[in-house]
């Protein structure tokens, strides 16, 4: 690159004109950026110039640029400055205005255009501001010896043209006539910093504005200066670099072997196109930056052609502009061994040769010097270098190597080749970018395909066509027309090359052999001729097969250089001695038989999957040559030690660590052939040299495989490794060496020095190792050692060692977490962010980055509490921390702002703040991507997790399309990600597809979410059998989502199998980890009580629920912020299931108190909770409807109308849907009053918003829309619009055929719903033919549903027949129609005699139907008795219900069947069957024709509003202090009436106790006063808080400062007045209820606990009781604390705290005091005698002093005299 140039404008005016050269701009550009430049030619068409659009078309190319505007250098002088070449504005898009003027008139000359630089100033041209534009003539073309405009070629003053002034022939504007000069303001071309270029239009105006307002400074005629003064400037040459770089392909040797025939870079066979091919050719031609991920995606699964418009469409959308660097890209080509990459490449090569560009192979063996390097660096022609094995051996030469061309202008593009991308990538991205290098058109090739003949067999065909002609040439024999190309599956390209060369020359006599389409048997016949040919050289005529078989393993193994063979032919047996012939053998194997050809230095048998099975088989079978062959320890060469180190001596040292490294990676790479062979020879290999630990460390990192396992055994054995740095180099997480990390942590720890710091050290890095592997009980154990450890040390130096304290209780407080230990892992994460707080007071710049990490901690530890405020609080503060350090640091701190972002946008999204959560997702992806692209492989795990979390956030806020692009870029980056290091990255991918098949769902792509959800639970499944602690659980988790998708397919056995295993999952580790796993215990619960409802198995779904909501409510009991939600959650589905059992009365109390518990959450947090509030609201007006309470039910309904209208205001995409369900509900309430047209309305409003929701994602809304449909049919029939309900109807039917076609297992049971629907609503209109016809069609699909599954589908199998029983009456089918109807009573029959509850309703229905088409045949007699047929099968309730149903049906003796319906109904029976019978009872009475007498209270209590809001008020009440309220409110004096009214209401309500209990409270108010009551109430919730509240306090580390709160003056409780401060536990009274109350709700054992704790407490204090519980050391000095006091009493009940104190001194003193008061004077002088040695004589005072005591109060126990008798006896001690 040329020199900037000063231009002294006083002294040198023309100078200017050095720095214009004409050809050098096309010449600098690559050829797509100068395509659109004018060239030379007629500057007049039609008479009109072509000055002006030429111009304009320069200006808009040098906008395309993207050229950033700079201002002046700073060294620039008054009358100079620093001019930019060409090249250097080119190449780094940097210019001042001068800049741009100088490169804009470059381009002018060529296109023809006579330009002049005008430099102008705004006043004095000493101190003003200085511009430059361009000025051009638009009557005059520029040429070699064209006429001038100044003949002196520069002007200070304005000149005239044709007598007019300057400033009034400029062109204002492109269609201003007047003007015929441009004054160009070229800086407009140029990018400000933070602006955008601008326009033609504006050059022109400001151009002309400067030339009228600013002052003139100098005019260089560039266009007349240059016409006549020689440009004396070559233009950049090409130079060749020959000798640098290899070729594409090298010359085939004399007498090839056959695998030398096969070899890639000889090129003996024809290339044979494909689309990757053309793929790199684009990428290597086109400017634009190419976006990887995309064009991989594109290419994936797609065919050649589809595959090429993708590429081109990526290409040719991407925006040059973005382009600022210099022209440097690299691509990476990666496959499978064989799969064709080095082919690809070279033929790239070739390809672009023959073009003009300079392109070869980089050297990978002998190192380039830095000359080549300059050598290449200043062609000025397009380089193409390709590295080959880039993973293994070239990564520092390609560093240099990028570093040198980074400087280029000229297109340089590298292409490595590599089995994967993983580690190795990662470090190189890194290196680069430490060095300032950005890849900004990086592509990664997608894997070349393993199975080429599988995935394009007309690509295979063409090669093995190709191939076999091309050998029967090379080996003069004829073509075999009549072959065929073999079909066999899973072949590579080198598959398909040696079954065409095994076509041509195989002399295998074997039928089944030649006929084997086995890799193994394929490569084995190579081999075989290969060996076969190398015998017929002289030398090795007389030396076996087998022999040769085991010289070219070793080498291919070891892989030499040529000057090395002999050297290693001298370690095998056989050739030791043999030194002449040796040398003459080496000499053939580098000279024909093996020589490397001149890119490849080693010396191995080729291709490289031929020669990793060779070294398979041969070390397999004969592992002992494996000992001979390798090399020695290097360290161990002779001549390496004393001062005079021989030179040969270093160079086998050299030789023998590059050999070991070869070693451990070529059987790495052999792996993929079989890697339990590969195995075998990695741990043969460390066992025999254990000096190799390095090599297989390096290769395990970046690569997994074998070695890792190996080296896992190698360090556990015991061996003399540096097991310190071997455990440094692997860091947390890494999949596959997480087993030897561990193993050397632990040799590490055990072997530690046994100081207090040295301990802590390993104990912190053990506990994270142990956690690493899924260990955590003992990560757990081992991390509290270390926090108390340093805690220890901190207290002896604070300065020292606060931080170590404060890292080990962030890592303590992880582990915790782990276990479930969520609110002792809150407490340790705070005093983690308090301590590092304190430390960044001291020293900010220290410690703000660990302040920020504890913070990000500290909010997971509070979100997982329940403390969602607080976390989102803490969160932005971390967030608010790293802004500001990655302001100050931004290569630093960007990654760590971008992880608190994520974290912050899920504690926004659990607050509710949605919005919020997006953005800060979406800066958190952002983030990642820039950092993405400068580093790809450093950061795209970061990005691939971060675009998860953005789908999520995305589909909270309803943007479900963007949310499944999202998931879906995740999902493909993880999937390249572990296609080059499936065990790092398999884990997170099976997570991104769980996530993937949520957002497919949601689309509605239901088949496609399930195939993700598998693909998700395969790949758990295997990452369980290699490690099952670490992955049971994400299995776990994998099986219950996989459940929903089955479920939502219709696979509903398979959909209950697997919600099964995943409830068994997590039923062991609960087991094993109950704080851990009880809660997803409880969510697989929820999910298995719904599959099992699917099935029809409500009872035992009943049950699951149960125990969910059992589980959640103890947590919620121990934690209520943290698990409130979840108890809510599982109360609303428990609701749901117990309505599916009939069991509606208990149905309704957990809807209400699922909404009781959503209110209190949504008043608390509206943004979070009033989602879960209003879907509450929905389900509870269903159970109130189902239990009569329509009033209510239509209240609860319009609340949650109102709440979700509002929220889809809001956030109309995330909340129309909801808003939609919640108006379809409404309807059906509305319905239910006889609001009919209200009703219609609501329904006509769900209908319209699904439609649109429908039309936008059909796949995602179109069921709702149909369901909705069917619904809105109804309620249009119910106002008389029977032909717009038919539509409605007709149109549901057709949505759910077309679903039901596309997935039928999903849709066949909407389907047969949607035509019972339309069979009625035909009848309406009178089309009975047609109407008979859907409900045949109905009863048909639910007849082979139920066939299928018909614990699911009997029940509505009954309602079809029923359906269709009507039908066929209705066209005058009366038997048929009895018949069915007949069936239809018997399945409810069945169905009701085993779920009464759920069926009896349904049941009564049928036999209406029968009773009346009995009656339509003349059977009336028939009729009456269905009703009572089979009676005793049925309960009281049942029959009553079932007489009841008659009475209705029947004309005549109506209050016959009433009354023997009350008497049944007045019996015992099931609470919930009693109440929903007696209520229907009691409404038949009231509207009775007859007087009805002996009716029981129940069934004639009328309960007038005000009674019924009483008892709503109290059927709400939250606890018992709002009962007391609400007595005190409502009940405070009630009367006889009401009295008897409630009495009769609990018999009424039979099935809701708590109404029972609101009417013996209100007896006792009669009774007693309301005082009396009310108090008692409240005396019973103080004790309930207080023994909550000690709980919960107990489990959070609090149990002290509660009980001292609580024990003396009596403590507020939450929600009371300070000034109504009741009875605390220092009341005896309270106390026994208190203890009753804990006894009632929890384990025995923990009362026992807490009632130790609390006798101590009360014998001495809090503090007291509490050390003594959760310290033994703490407790020794509290025991020597309560002997001094002489409270032995106290003694004694710590002993029944911590019953290990007895081991201690004063624990045993303790224990000498509780045997003396139990009377056991045996035991207790026994140990009196051993204590009496073991404490001083203070102390034996201080016990004699006790026991005097208690002998002079009385009341003693006798065995306190005898311990006292005992001590004033004089003694010694035994010897």
């Amino acid at each position: 690159m040329r020199e900037r140039m000063r231009w002294d404008s006083v002294h040198n005016p023309t100078g200017l004109v050095d720095m214009v050269h004409a050809g050098w701009v096309q010449r600098l550009l690559r050829a797509e950026d100068w395509r659109g430049f004018p060239g030379p030619g007629d500057d007049r068409t039609g008479g009109q110039t072509r000055v002006g659009p030429k111009a304009k078309m320069i200006f808009d190319k040098l906008s395309e640029l993207g050229v950033g505007y700079v201002y002046e250098p700073p060294n620039s002088i008054p009358g100079a400055q620093d001019v930019r070449p060409v090249d250097e504005v080119l190449s780094l898009g940097q210019a001042t205005c001068l800049d741009m003027c100088v490169t804009y008139c470059c381009a002018a000359l060529d296109a023809g255009i006579y330009p002049l630089i005008l430099t102008l100033t705004r006043t004095s041209r000493k101190e003003g501001l200085r511009h430059a534009i361009v000025l051009v003539p638009l009557e005059r073309s520029w040429s070699i010896g064209c006429d001038v405009v100044i003949e002196t070629g520069f002007s200070r003053e304005p000149f005239i043209v044709d007598e007019d002034k300057f400033k009034d022939i400029v062109v204002d504007s492109p269609d201003d006539p007047s003007g015929t000069w441009l004054a160009i303001d070229v800086q407009q071309a140029s990018t400000p910093p933070g602006g955008a270029t601008g326009k033609w239009d504006t050059a022109l105006s400001k151009g002309a504005d400067y030339v009228r307002n600013w002052e003139w400074d100098l005019c260089v005629d560039i266009g007349g200066l240059r016409s006549r003064r020689a440009d004396n400037v070559d233009l950049p040459t090409v130079m060749g670099a020959e000798g640098v770089l290899v070729p594409a392909y090298i010359p085939l040797p004399k007498n090839p072997t056959p695998l030398q025939l096969i070899q890639t870079r000889y090129g003996v066979v024809s290339f044979c196109s494909r689309h990757e091919l053309r793929t790199l050719r684009r990428w290597a031609m086109a400017p634009e930056k190419v976006v990887k991920e995309e064009a991989s995606a594109e290419l994936e699964n797609r065919s050649v052609e589809s595959a090429a418009e993708a590429e081109r469409a990526a290409f040719e959308n991407d925006d040059p502009k973005n382009d600022q660097e210099s022209d440097l890209a690299v691509a990476v080509v990666t496959g499978t061994g064989g799969s064709g990459k080095t082919r690809l490449v070279a033929q790239l090569c070739k390809d672009l040769s023959s073009i003009g560009w300079c392109a070869g192979f980089l050297p990978t063996v002998t190192d380039i010097t830095a000359e080549e390097l300059n050598a290449l660096a200043e062609l000025t022609t397009e380089l193409l270098v390709v590295v080959d094995y880039a993973e293994e051996y070239r990564r520092g030469q390609l560093a240099r190597v990028l570093r040198a061309f980074r400087n280029r202008r000229s297109p340089t593009r590298i292409v490595l080749t590599a089995r994967g991308t993983d580690i190795w990538w990662d470090e190189f991205c890194e290196e680069l970018e430490l060095d300032g290098i950005q890849l900004v058109k990086t592509l990664v090739m997608p894997n070349l395909e393993e199975h080429q003949a599988e995935k394009n067999p007309e690509l295979s065909k063409n090669i093995y066509y190709k191939a076999v002609r091309r050998f029967a040439e090379l080996e003069g024999r004829p073509f075999p027309h009549d072959l065929a190309a073999p079909e066999g599956p899973n072949a590579t390209t080198l598959d398909v090359m040696l079954r065409a060369w095994l076509a041509v020359a195989d002399e295998e006599d074997d039928p089944d052999k030649r006929a084997s389409t086995r890799w193994k048997d394929l490569y084995d016949r190579v081999l075989t001729t290969e060996f076969i040919r190398w015998r017929k050289t002289p030398i090795l005529a007389e030396i076996s097969s087998a022999h040769l078989c085991q010289v070219a393993a070793s080498l291919s193994l070891l892989t030499p250089d040529s000057k090395q063979v002999d050297e290693v032919l001298s370690r095998m047996t056989e050739w030791a001695p043999e030194h002449l012939r040796r040398s003459r053998f080496a000499e053939t194997l580098v000279q024909t038989l093996l020589r490397p050809d001149s890119n490849e230095g080693s010396v191995s048998l080729r291709p490289d999957p031929v020669a990793e099975h060779l070294i398979l088989k041969v070390f397999g079978e004969k592992p002992e040559l494996l000992d001979d062959v390798l090399p020695l320890d290097p360290l161990e060469v002779p001549g390496l030690e004393g001062p005079d180190v021989d030179e040969s001596a270093v160079q086998r040292a050299l030789a023998w660590g590059q050999q070991a490294q070869n070693t451990c990676m070529i059987i790495t790479r052999a792996a993929s052939l079989d890697v339990q062979a590969a195995s075998r020879l990695a741990r043969r290999v460390l066992k025999a040299r254990p000096h190799l630990w390095s090599s297989a460390l390096d290769v395990a990192l970046t690569q997994g495989g074998p070695f890792a396992t190996a080296l896992e055994e190698l360090i556990a054995s015991g061996a003399d490794l540096p097991l310190a740095e071997i455990q440094d180099a692997i860091p947390l997480g890494h999949g596959a060496l997480r087993g030897a990390a561990l193993a050397a942590t632990k040799r590490l720890a055990a072997s530690a020095e046994q100081n207090p710091e040295h301990r802590a050290l390993w104990a912190n890095t053990l506990a994270n190792r142990l956690s690493d592997v899924g260990e955590r009980d003992q990560a757990l154990e081992v991390a509290r050692e270390a926090a108390n450890l340093y805690r220890a040390l901190t207290e002896l130096s604070p300065t020292d060692y606060t931080p170590n304290l404060a890292g080990s209780l962030n890592n303590l407080a992880n582990r915790l977490s782990e276990v479930g230990q969520r609110d002792q892992a809150l407490e340790v994460a705070r005093e983690a962010a308090n301590l590092y707080r304190a430390l960044t007071e001291l020293s900010p710049t220290d410690y703000t980055p660990n302040l920020a990490g504890s913070l990000n901690n500290l909010a997971n530890r509070l979100s997982e509490v329940g403390q969602r405020d607080q976390a989102l609080e803490v969160a932005r503060e971390a967030v608010r921390l790293r802004r500001g350090l990655a302001q100050v640091s931004s290569a630093a701190y960007t990654p760590d702002l971008a992880g608190s972002l994520s974290n912050l946008a899920a504690f926004l999204s659990e607050a509710g703040e949605r919005d919020q959560a997006l953005g800060a997702a979406r800066e958190a992806a952002d983030l990642y991507r820039d950092l993405a692209q400068t580093s790809p492989d450093a950061y795209k795990p970061n990005l691939a997790r971060s675009l998860s979390n953005l789908a999520n956030r995305l589909s909270e806020a309803g943007e479900r399309g963007q949310a499944l692009g999202a998931a879906r870029e995740a999902v493909d980056l993880y999937r390249s990600l572990v296609e080059d290091s499936p065990v790092v990255y398999m884990p997170d991918l099976a997570g991104s597809l769980s996530n993937l098949a949520n957002r497919l769902s949601e689309a509605g792509e239901r088949g496609q979410a399930l195939g993700a959800a598998r693909e998700a639970v395969d790949l758990y499944r295997s990452l369980v059998e290699d490690s099952p602690v670490v992955y049971m659980p994400d299995l776990a988790g994998s099986l219950s989502n996989l459940a929903v998708f089955l479920s939502d397919v219709g696979e509903r056995g398979q959909a209950l199998g697997a919600a099964r295993e995943a409830v068994d999952l997590y039923r062991d580790l609960a087991q094993a980890s109950s704080d851990a796993y009880k809660p997803n215990l409880a969510g697989s619960l929820n999910n298995l009580a719904t599959r099992l409802s699917d099935v029809g198995e409500r009872g035992q779904a009943l049950g699951a629920a149960r125990e969910a909501v059992d589980l959640y409510r103890d947590l919620a009991q121990a934690s209520p912020a943290a698990y409130k939600p979840n108890l809510a959650m599982s109360l609303s589905n428990l609701a749901a299931f117990l309505s599916e059992a009939g069991e509606r009365g208990q149905a309704l109390e957990a809807a209400r108190e699922a909404v009781r518990l959503r209110r209190g959450l949504a008043q608390a947090s509206p943004a979070a909770y009033t989602p879960d509030l209003a879907g509450s609201l929905s389900n509870l007006a269903a159970f109130l409807s189902e239990a009569g309470e329509r009033g209510q039910a239509l209240e609860a309904a319009r609340e949650a109308v109102r709440l979700r209208r509002g929220l889809a205001q809001a956030s109309p995409a995330a909340y129309t849907p909801d808003l939609a369900g919640s108006l379809s509900n409404l309807a059906i309430r509305l319905s239910d009053v006889g609001e009919r047209d209200q009703a219609l309305g609501a329904a006509r409003e769900a209908v319209g918003l699904y439609r649109d929701l429908a039309q936008a994602s059909p796949a995602a809304y179109t069921p709702n829309l149909a369901g909705s449909l069917s619904n809105l049919a109804a309620f249009l029939s119910d106002v008389g619009e029977r032909d717009q309900a038919l539509g409605a109807a007709r149109e549901a039917v057709g949505l759910y055929r077309d679903l039901a076609q596309a997935s039928p297992a999903a849709y066949t049971p909407s389907l047969a719903m949607s035509l019972n629907t339309l069979a009625n609503r035909l009848s309406d209109v009178g089309e009975r033919d047609q109407a008979l016809g859907a409900a045949r069609e109905a009863v048909g699909l639910y007849r082979d549903l139920a066939q299928a599954s018909p614990a699911a589908y009997t029940p509505s199998l009954a309602m079809s027949l029923n359906t269709l029983a009507n039908r066929l009456s209705d066209v005058g089918e009366r038997d048929q129609a009895l018949g069915a109807a007949r069936e239809a009573v018997g399945l409810y029959r069945d169905l009701a005699q085993a779920s009464p509850a759920a069926y009896t309703p349904s049941l009564a229905m049928s036999l209406n139907t029968l009773a009346n088409r009995l009656s339509d045949v003349g059977e009336r007699d028939q009729a009456l008795e269905v009703f009572t047929e089979e009676f005793d099968r049925f309960s009281p309730a049942i029959r009553a219900h079932l007489l009841l149903v008659r009475a209705s049906w029947r004309h005549d003796n109506q209050e016959e069947d009433l009354m023997a319906a009350v008497h049944e109904a007045d019996g015992k029976d099931v609470p919930t069957l009693l109440g929903s019978v007696r209520r229907e009872i009691a409404y038949a009475a009231a509207n009775s024709r007859q007087v009805l007498e002996r009716l029981p209270p129940w069934a004639t209590v009328t309960i007038d509003v005000k009674m019924k809001g009483g008892i709503e008020a109290w059927l709400n009440c939250v606890d018992l202090a709002e009962c007391a309220n609400v007595l005190e409110k409502i009940w405070m004096s009630p009367s006889d009436s009401d009295c008897d009214t409630l009495r009769a209401a609990t018999e009424l309500y039979v099935d809701i106790p708590s109404i029972h209990d609101l009417s013996v409270l209100v007896d006792r108010i009669a009774e007693e006063g309301i005082q009396n009551v009310v108090s008692r109430l409240r005396w019973l919730y103080r004790a309930q808080m207080l023994a909550t509240g000690w709980c919960s306090a107990h489990k959070d580390g609090r149990g002290a400062h509660y009980l001292r709160e609580h024990m003396v003056n009596g403590g507020n409780i939450e929600g009371e007045n300070h000034s109504e401060r009741k009875e605390d536990l220092a009341d005896p009274d309270m106390r026994s209820e208190v203890f009753q109350m804990l006894e009632e709700g929890l384990p025995e054992e923990k009362v026992g606990e807490l009632k130790s704790i609390f006798h101590l407490a009360d014998l001495s204090s809090p503090e007291t009781a509490y050390e003594v519980y959760g310290r033994i050391e703490g407790a020794e000095d509290v025991l020597e604390e309560l002997l001094g006091n002489g409270n032995w009493r106290a003694m004694v009940a710590a002993l029944e705290v911590n019953p290990s104190l007895g081991d201690s001194v004063y624990g045993a003193v303790a224990a000498v005091f509780a045997a003396a008061m139990n009377n056991d004077t045996n035991r207790a002088l026994e140990l009196m005698d051993r204590v009496y040695w073991m404490v001083d004589s203070v102390d034996r005072q201080r016990i004699e002093g006790i026991l005097g005591r208690a002998l002079h109060e009385g009341g003693h126990p006798q065995g306190f005299a005898n311990l006292y008798e005992w001590l004033r006896r004089p003694r010694e001690k035994d010897e």
